[in-house]
């Protein structure tokens, strides 16, 4: 029924007819993101288009990264959030759409030699899709927030008491909740790396200033990103990240001074982040990774998640492997080298 066209560089308005056709697309399948992934040195999108009798039902972005002739990785990046198949075929067909765009990627991957694949599938299909053959599957989950239409009534019925409480007295503590713009990034950035420094984090993954300022340059045109800060006396005390696709928003990355955690302002943040998002029409907000195991060190800002009135959604992480022994070999010379091993990306959380 569904013929599969793949190229490097689809048409874009194909592409943008499909994304258009869903409310809350993934953030990372968005051609705008593509091309601000371009940015990143010897990477390159990869986008499948899926055609019904010429008309496009679904696509698939996917990231190449290339050291020299070898196809180091291929990869959707931010593994917190889900990422594509984004399918607008009929609902009864929807998944094996989406399992035909899955299959043409590692197709892909295997013809280029990719020692790596690793594909975040998308939290609207679950765990729904077939599993393309040869490929090693994984759940994961991420916290959803399904927005009320009013700003009133989302606090009252879907916010947890403890956190309307605690989003009160960071206002009475006079935490003051700003749209930053792109000259504030540095704030943003110094927090983040005073943070990385403190708790010994791997520094190589610690955004650069030039990095963020990329993606704003990408997104900031297309209205797809807001800097939200959180000051106290005119100091930053938390900010962050958030990106916007079609009814959807996503919480890509944060920070919080040692104050701005005592004085609440990731509650303020985030009620403000959600009734702004309200105001202008947003649906969907992905809170961007979670988990469900109490024994995990990031069960306690997954419940902070939830208390918005989140819901936990699954979803697929696909990965399958090139040449082992080319991989094993090339990988273990850049970590000697000191090179990164990991997938580069434009932003980390």
């Amino acid at each position: 029924m569904t013929t599969i066209s793949v190229t490097v560089q689809p048409e874009r308005g194909q592409w943008d007819e499909v994304l258009a056709s869903v409310a809350a697309p993934a953030v990372n399948q968005t051609w705008e993101w593509g091309e601000a992934m371009s940015t990143i040195r010897s990477v390159r999108p990869i986008r499948l288009l899926a055609q019904h009798d010429g008309k496009p039902i679904g696509a698939l972005q996917a990231f190449e990264w290339n050291i020299g002739p070898v196809s180091m990785a291929i990869g959707s990046g931010e593994s917190g959030d889900g990422g594509g198949p984004v399918v607008a075929g009929p609902e009864n067909e929807r998944a094996g759409i989406a399992t035909r765009l899955l299959e043409a990627l590692v197709t892909e991957a295997k013809k280029r030699r990719t020692l790596k694949l690793t594909m975040y599938g998308s939290p609207e299909f679950g765990v729904d899709v077939t599993t393309p053959a040869s490929v090693q599957v994984a759940t994961k989950s991420t916290p959803v927030v399904v927005l009320l239409t009013d700003v009133q009534q989302m606090l009252h019925e879907k916010v947890d008491q403890k956190t309307r409480n605690q989003i009160a007295k960071s206002a009475k503590h006079g935490v003051r909740v700003r749209e930053g713009t792109k000259a504030d990034l540095a704030a943003y950035r110094t927090i983040q790396k005073e943070l990385t420094e403190k708790k010994h984090l791997h520094a190589p993954h610690l955004n650069t200033l030039r990095s963020l300022e990329s993606l704003w340059g990408a997104l900031a045109p297309k209205n797809m990103i807001k800097l939200w800060l959180a000051e106290k006396d005119g100091r930053v005390v938390g900010g962050a990240l958030i990106l916007y696709a079609g009814k959807g928003l996503l919480y890509r990355s944060g920070v919080l001074t040692e104050e701005g955690r005592d004085l609440y302002a990731g509650n303020a943040l985030q009620w403000e982040i959600i009734a702004d998002a309200i105001r202008r029409g947003y649906r969907v907000y992905n809170m961007c990774g979670g988990t469900s195991d109490p024994s995990d060190p990031l069960y306690g800002i997954t419940k902070f998640k939830l208390s918005f009135g989140g819901e936990m959604r699954p979803f697929r992480r696909y990965s399958a492997s090139g040449n082992r022994i080319l991989r094993f070999l090339v990988y273990r010379l850049r970590r000697l080298l000191g090179k990164n091993e990991w997938f580069p990306l434009l932003i980390y959380p």
